[in-house]
């Protein structure tokens, strides 16, 4: 198993939709419909049960969801001690916004993945700014919880 598919089965999970997942990742719907399957068939096990073009997790991939989302967030970590470490300070983008609508934790996520570099920091219409982290994990009930959390910078 190798990171991109980590990468990609977390946010097929994440959008429960092969299309929308792809479009995300900047991918093909062929080419993440052929990966989840070889990442399938790698494991033994089906992570999701597909009802149309709709995909619901399954407790296979609820329990592998909890861990790529362990997996990637260490990985993101690392990745920002190390830079501390080395002495570089983290890059940072100001998104500002008129109002907070339901669309900004979609562009964060993109950017997330996208810049995994950059630091996102949002700038309300009254120019403060504030410093976003984002938690997500599987409820019991095996439901996605993802929060938003947002610190004034």
């Amino acid at each position: 198993m190798e990171l991109q598919q980590i990468k990609q089965f977390r946010e097929i999970a994440r959008t429960e939709n092969i299309s929308k997942a792809a479009e995300t990742l900047g991918l093909t719907q062929a080419t993440l419909s052929q990966n989840l399957k070889r990442l399938e068939d790698e494991l033994g096990v089906q992570l999701f049960e597909r009802v149309g073009k709709k995909l619901i997790i399954n407790k296979a991939g609820e329990i592998m969801y909890r861990h790529c989302d362990e997996i990637c967030t260490t990985i993101d970590t690392l990745t920002a001690e190390l830079a501390e470490y080395k002495g570089e300070e983290k890059k940072a983008i100001t998104i500002a916004f008129e109002d907070l609508t339901d669309h900004i934790p979609a562009i964060l996520n993109r950017l997330s993945e996208l810049l995994p570099e950059i630091q996102v920091r949002i700038a309300s219409a009254n120019d403060k700014e504030w410093d976003i982290k984002l938690f997500s994990s599987i409820s019991k009930e095996g439901v996605q919880v993802r929060h938003w959390s947002f610190t004034e910078a």
